[in-house]
Formats: structure tokens, C-alpha cells, sequence
């Protein structure tokens, strides 16, 4: 997977890295998300076989 980095508007114009650090986590998808939560976190899952 390749990372794509916006440092600047189509204008021209500087895209501080605060507001690009802030908008990082719409990056993730919500099915890519489940996945990972699946994966690392078993146990806070419904229906998970660790979760008595």
C-alpha cells in the first residue's frame, strides 16, 4: 500500500501538519478498522470465543 502525503491545497496553499495529523484517521475505512480490532483485540468483540 502506498501513502500518498498532501502538503499543500491544489491552490497552492500550505496544509499545516496539525490539520493533516488530525485528518489522518479518516484514512481508515471502517471494514480495514473491524479488521484490525478483530485481529489485535479479540476479546472486546461480540461473539469473540475469549469473551466469556
Amino acid at each position: 500500500m502506498n501513502g500518498i502525503i498532501v502538503d499543500n491545497f491544489a491552490g497552492g496553499n500550505e496544509y499545516p501538519k496539525k490539520e493533516q495529523t488530525a485528518k489522518c484517521g479518516n484514512a481508515v475505512t471502517p471494514p480495514v478498522a473491524c479488521v484490525l480490532v478483530r485481529a489485535n483485540l479479540p476479546e472486546l468483540c461480540e461473539g469473540s470465543e475469549t469473551n466469556g
